[in-house]
């Protein structure tokens, strides 16, 4: 969205697939292409719940390029160079501990939340795929 700089007039609209009008946008037309917000309720927890051991080594799990991003916005290391993220990724999965109970997710993946930081690791444990916010007790089906 385009506003005035007094932020009270919309003078234009982009949206990265040309898909929707504004107008359309505002009366909640829903997306043509698949991968919207709502595309990632498709990963829910396994119910009945079940959960594995984490039984990772913290210096030998590989992170996501966009995983270690969106870690470092999550744990407030914005400025801080990639190692430093980096170090702090690894003390984190370290502080967790061998045999915290990881959530097993419907993908087999398992995810794992400590403060403000919810981590989702590879079914094998050898790799963190994302960083999210923690799961808000009416968002359990979240990604």
């Amino acid at each position: 969205m385009m506003l005035t700089a007094d932020l009270d007039v919309l003078t234009g609209y982009l949206t990265m697939h040309r898909e929707r009008t504004w107008a359309q946008c505002q009366a909640g037309v829903a997306s043509r292409f698949p991968g919207g917000m709502n595309e990632a309720k498709g990963r829910l927890l396994k119910e009945p719940a079940e959960w594995r051991p984490l039984c990772c080594d913290p210096a030998a799990v590989g992170i996501a390029r966009r995983a270690l991003r969106d870690f470092a916005f999550r744990a407030g290391l914005c400025d801080r160079t990639d190692d430093e993220v980096e170090a702090a990724r690894r003390a984190f999965l370290a502080e967790l501990g061998a045999g915290e109970a990881a959530a097993v997710r419907t993908d087999d993946t398992l995810e794992v939340t400590r403060g403000e930081i919810r981590l989702v690791l590879s079914a094998d444990q050898q790799r963190v795929n994302r960083a999210l916010w923690p799961r808000q007790a009416e968002d359990s089906a979240d990604a």
